[in-house]
């Protein structure tokens, strides 16, 4: 939740394609395709590759493999509805493989589909319980149960990414977000301080601590954090997001509407600032200013604030 949009970017949910581990040479779905596909799509050249499968499904287009490898391409190119329909047709073609769904609950992830992604993910598990084995698709499954409001599930997901890949970057800010909103500081001190150690330059690091900080009421050391967020990213949008909100959390509104009106001034898109500015409020434990902006985001056109309204996130301690 907190930072949503900004996150998904940072974080490589548009990038990072978490799917089946992409592609070991003797990845049984490789063999269907001929050497130069193979290589292609091994190399990372999704156009090509993705017209390559094209061309291959024309003369076999009952090979649910080939749907599921025309579906990665089109994932790595963002082509979430055209790749949701190939993860649909090897499902059709074969239901019993685990990482065809986990494929189509990525897609459902990134087109906000939420609820259809999380039944996804507890298919791929009970076809395919080694989909869960993955660090990277338990991380997805987490955080998509947080979007959703089910606190105890995300976590548990998240906790389970956590221990499967110790520098998983992905759960371990996720899982602090979570154990911060769910008023567990100890906890999300811990995989924040995990975090850190591994990615001790990376600005959101700091950013989490800085909000778990404020959390507690602690503004001066979460002011200190954002500074050393700013140092490593000076144009960092999260940091510029946090500092506003410690801001005015440390008594200074005035001062803290001045730089958001500058971020704003720069914003392309004011209604998806509004929404990652609530967000940032609700993990720092103030959920009234949190829905305030969400409701200035939605004046602004945003379809996400109203989910987040009407959802009336309040995790239990």
């Amino acid at each position: 939740l907190p930072g949503m949009n900004e996150a998904l970017l940072l974080y490589g949910l548009f990038s990072l394609f978490m799917l089946r581990p992409l592609f070991g040479t003797k990845d049984p779905m490789l063999q269907c395709i001929n050497p130069s596909t193979k290589r292609e799509l091994l190399k990372g050249h999704y156009p090509e590759a993705n017209a390559a499968l094209t061309a291959a499904l024309r003369t076999d287009s009952l090979n649910p493999a080939l749907y599921y490898l025309r579906g990665v391409c089109r994932g790595r190119l963002m082509q979430w509805p055209a790749a949701k329909d190939d993860f649909t047709h090897a499902i059709r073609l074969d239901s019993t493989d685990g990482w065809f769904y986990v494929g189509r609950a990525k897609c459902n992830f990134e087109l906000r589909q939420l609820q259809q992604a999380s039944k996804d993910y507890a298919l791929a598990f009970k076809r395919t319980p080694n989909c869960h084995s993955d660090s990277d698709v338990a991380a997805q499954a987490g955080v998509t149960h947080l979007f959703l409001n089910d606190v105890p599930q995300a976590a548990e997901e998240l906790e389970l990414a956590s221990v499967l890949d110790l520098r998983n970057d992905f759960a371990l800010f996720y899982l602090t977000v979570t154990r911060t909103v769910c008023h567990k500081p100890q906890a999300a001190a811990a995989s924040c301080k995990e975090y850190i150690k591994w990615h001790a330059k990376r600005p959101e690091g700091y950013v989490n601590r800085a909000l778990l900080h404020a959390s507690l009421g602690e503004y001066q050391p979460a002011a200190a954090d954002i500074e050393l967020a700013l140092t490593f990213a000076p144009n960092h949008a999260g940091s510029a997001l946090a500092k506003i909100v410690i801001t005015d959390l440390s008594g200074k509104p005035a001062e803290a509407n001045t730089q958001l009106a500058n971020l704003a001034a720069r914003a392309n898109d004011k209604g998806s600032l509004y929404l990652d500015l609530g967000d940032y409020y609700m993990q720092a434990g103030k959920n009234s200013a949190a829905n305030q902006r969400w409701a200035t985001a939605q004046q602004l056109g945003n379809t996400e604030a109203a989910e987040r309204i009407a959802a009336k996130f309040r995790p239990a301690p």
